[in-house]
Parts: structure tokens; C-alpha cells; sequence
């Protein structure tokens, strides 16, 4: 099947209301949120630029915020 990743599996939701969780920190760029501190406050902009295209590349069209 098209699209679909190997291994993965398909979910027909036909006829029903499907809610999928997209929670995405886009301003963090490591696994220690602590680094943050240690970095000018702007920078968080550029990672969440860079992490936005990202996510966007990967077919993710909605991120709200």
C-alpha cells in the first residue's frame, strides 16, 4: 500500500471522528530543555524555524500552538 511505512499498520476510521495527539515542542532542539537556558533568548526562534520546516517536510500541515 502506498504511504504506509514498513511495519506499519493501517486504521480505517470510516465513518468515524478520529483525534490524533501532534504535540510538538518546536523550540527544543536536544533532550535537555536546560540547554535553553544557556543560549541567547532568540535562538529558540531559529530552532523552531528550522523544526517547523521539519515537521512540515514530513507531511505535517497543522501544528497548533
Amino acid at each position: 500500500m502506498r504511504g504506509v511505512v514498513r511495519g506499519g499498520s493501517v486504521f480505517d476510521g470510516t465513518g468515524m471522528t478520529v483525534l490524533f495527539d501532534c504535540h510538538v515542542h518546536t523550540t527544543l532542539d536536544g533532550p535537555s530543555a536546560l540547554d535553553q537556558v544557556e543560549r541567547p533568548f532568540s535562538y529558540q526562534f531559529c530552532v523552531a524555524a528550522r523544526n517547523l520546516g521539519l515537521v512540515l517536510g514530513g507531511g505535517v500541515t497543522t501544528v497548533l500552538a
